[in-house]
């Protein structure tokens, strides 16, 4: 899954496999902290299987939802890029396995050869247009529009391309309305709609996208 899809696959084979080679194998249930906003740098992380939901916690509030990541998802960079603080916290949603590259792994890989930094840096780039990308679907003035960019972000098929089939989204509908800044009636009714039209499922704190093409039809500009 890592040497194929995501970040790592749009590196060099060198890097690609100094990585996994230097990388731990975790394997995590269903609720577990990887590590929470605020921690220390813990080096790189790449999701093989499972699914991680992202929390942040602005203003020291409570953590809220912010993303949701799918397999061949790498992160991390930034705390190691800047020697700072995680600004977000990462628990898993069902049975999760890794890869962990741990900091003093990394610090080794980049001394050795200084030219690896570059594909840290476009990882970082990769997640700020991410977050830039957010920040547009957020500005939609439909709510339905608005909802469904946001839920085939969250899913990884925001952009058309091998590489953007979207998966399932373990997240609650209270989430769901948070993210969006929706009232729960609000995204209850556009659920059940999409539901309706055979373009989703849903069970327990799921959504499984079932018609990306016509999903992405009702974003289109």
């Amino acid at each position: 899954m890592l040497r194929r899809h995501g970040w790592l696959s749009r590196t060099t084979t060198e890097f690609r496999e100094a990585i996994i080679l230097k990388s731990q194998y975790r394997r995590l249930q269903a609720g577990e902290t990887l590590f929470l906003a605020g921690e220390e740098p813990r080096g790189l992380y790449g999701l093989a299987t499972g699914a991680l939901g992202a929390f942040i916690a602005p203003d020291d509030m409570l953590p809220v939802f912010a993303h949701f990541f799918q397999p061949g998802s790498w992160f991390g960079e930034i705390p190691a890029l800047t020697g700072r603080h995680h600004v977000v916290g990462l628990q898993t949603s069902r049975e999760t396995a890794l890869l962990h590259l741990p900091m003093h792994a990394l610090s080794e890989l980049v001394v050795a050869k200084p030219h690896y930094w570059k594909f840290l840096g476009q990882l970082a780039a990769e997640h700020v247009e991410i977050a830039i990308g957010a920040v547009g679907d957020l500005m939609r003035r439909d709510n339905k529009q608005r909802f469904v960019a946001l839920l085939m972000r969250l899913a990884g098929g925001r952009t058309p391309g091998p590489h953007a089939t979207p998966h399932e989204v373990d997240i609650s509908q209270e989430d769901l309305a948070t993210i969006c800044n929706l009232a729960r009636t609000t995204v209850n009714g556009i659920l059940n709609q999409l539901e309706e039209d055979r373009l989703i499922e849903r069970s327990y704190r799921r959504i499984r996208i079932i018609d990306q093409d016509s999903l992405r039809a009702l974003i289109t500009d």
